[in-house]
């Protein structure tokens, strides 16, 4: 049975943050999804940075820089629940100022997905950039309808 019993299929791990983190803590294994054909796809430290730097950007909705823990919530689908407050704290460590800061968060994931091969590391910070920037888009087409619900409201009556 050896060591890769304790490991997960990528695709038994959820598609949210909450999936990205058990698959970072158990491991994974990456049942042939990328790296075929022997061409060389090893991600330089620098390019796990600027993919992680991607999710932060796709998350932080108000472009401040920072992330609020409401557009950090976005990558669990918006369940503020206590696993994700107390990786929220461990994140927020550098300025401790209740918002995180791309160096914050991309610091935390570095560590966080270090032992992650390749392969497991695209897959799974590929799936938080969707999350990411699909929360946006459902944001603003909730504000839109929002925004014609009131309009609509505002029709005089004619009787």
């Amino acid at each position: 049975m050896g060591c890769s019993s304790s490991k997960k299929n990528i695709d038994e791990i959820s598609k949210d943050a909450a999936g990205a983190y058990e698959a970072a803590e158990k491991g994974v294994v990456v049942n042939g999804a990328m790296g075929m054909g022997g061409a060389d796809t090893s991600l330089t430290t620098d390019q796990r940075e600027e993919q992680l730097a991607l999710i932060f950007d796709a998350c932080d909705d108000d472009k401040s820089g920072a992330l609020s823990m409401e557009e950090y919530a976005q990558l669990f689908d918006k369940r503020v629940e206590a696993e994700m407050r107390k990786r929220w704290d461990l994140m927020d460590s550098i300025n401790k100022d209740g918002a995180l800061s791309k160096t914050e968060f991309v610091a935390y994931h570095m560590a966080l997905f270090q032992k992650l091969d390749d392969d497991a590391f695209a897959i799974l910070t590929g799936r938080l950039l969707t999350k990411g920037e699909d929360t946006v888009v459902m944001d603003e087409v909730a504000a839109k309808v929002e925004s014609q619900d009131k309009e609509y409201a505002g029709l005089p009556n004619n009787m």
